[in-house]
Order: C-alpha cells, then structure tokens, then sequence
C-alpha cells in the first residue's frame, strides 16, 4: 500500500480484515467495519479509513493480538483511549462506555462561525430541496464568499467533517452530507 494514493484507504482496509479473519475475527453483516471474535478469546475491532480501535475482555488476549499485530502492520499503540477520529470516550472499566461526537460537532460549528445561541430542530429544513441555484452563479458572487471567508476548501472541509458524527450516530445528517457534496 503506498499512503495517499486514491485506493489506498480500500487496500488497506482489504489487508487489514484479511489479516483479522486469519487470527478469528469475522466482520459484521450489519457494518463491515467491525469486527468481533467470539469467546473463549472474544474482541472488538472497529476500523475508520486507516485509524482502528480494539476492545478485549483479557489482558492476555490483547497481547498476543499486539504481538501478531507488530508483525504484520507499523503503527502507534494507545493503551488507553479517550478520543476516537474526533470523538470522545470516556471507559470506567465494568461500569460504562459513553462515546460523545460534541467536540468535533462544536469545533465545526466554530470554524463555521455559526453563533453560540443558534439552534435547529433539524439538521435541514423540512422540504427544501437543494438545487444549483443556491449556489452562487456569479464571479462577483464567489468573490464575495471567499471574502467572507467561505472559500470551496472550507466547504470541502464541512463535508468531510460532517460525514463523520454522519456515519457514526447521527445517520439524520446523511441526506444533507449526500446534497452538498454533490455541489462541490
């Protein structure tokens, strides 16, 4: 895999869930990007693009899991996990996992400069249907959002950020994600 090719995202995930299904791992029929191996030596892996989190019951089990790992892949262990591709976690082993897609949501709304007290019911409006005619049509019209500040990188950037509370909790924001990245 050579890192920041198109497919590189796909070539990875292809080694990394056959190297899974070689030590038990079976991917979901639901999300195939998770994986579970059932007991006496059950886990969890969930992979995001090239980012990936594993959960176990036993401490021995993880280690041989690292050890099998190192010899296939290079990666950066963390032993303790507190934020996800921008999502916080909070784990108190035997009592709780609590997953919070806030920060990312709250930093995008500040790159965005949306006001501190605006609120939607929806993530749309009921209804409204997007079309090419809310994009600007004129040179004058595009100059004038870049100097707002509103430039096609930043639109680019609020797609891609939106897709991920999208994919991982608020599937209410798919529609929308899928509308405006058709304008791009």
């Amino acid at each position: 895999m050579i890192p920041g090719t198109p497919q590189a995202s796909l070539l990875f995930y292809k080694d990394f869930s056959a190297f899974l299904k070689n030590v038990g791992f079976q991917a979901s029929e639901a999300d195939l990007c998770l994986f579970v191996r059932l007991p006496p030596t059950a886990a969890i892996v969930v992979i995001w693009v090239d980012d990936y989190m594993i959960a176990f019951c036993e401490e021995r089990v993880y280690l041989d899991f690292i050890a099998a790992l190192r010899n296939k892949f290079d990666f950066t262990e963390k032993r303790t996990l507190d934020e996800f591709i921008g999502m916080k976690i909070k784990f108190e082993r035997g009592k709780s996992l609590f997953v919070s897609q806030e920060a990312i949501l709250h930093s995008l709304l500040l790159k965005l400069k949306v006001p501190a007290k605006a609120s939607w019911r929806t993530p749309g409006t009921p209804g409204f249907i997007h079309t090419k005619s809310d994009c600007p049509q004129s040179d004058e019209e595009r100059a004038q959002l870049v100097a707002e500040g509103k430039t096609p990188g930043l639109f680019k950037a609020t797609i891609a950020t939106i897709n991920y509370p999208a994919c991982w909790g608020r599937p209410d924001l798919t529609y929308n994600v899928n509308k405006l990245a058709k304008t791009q």
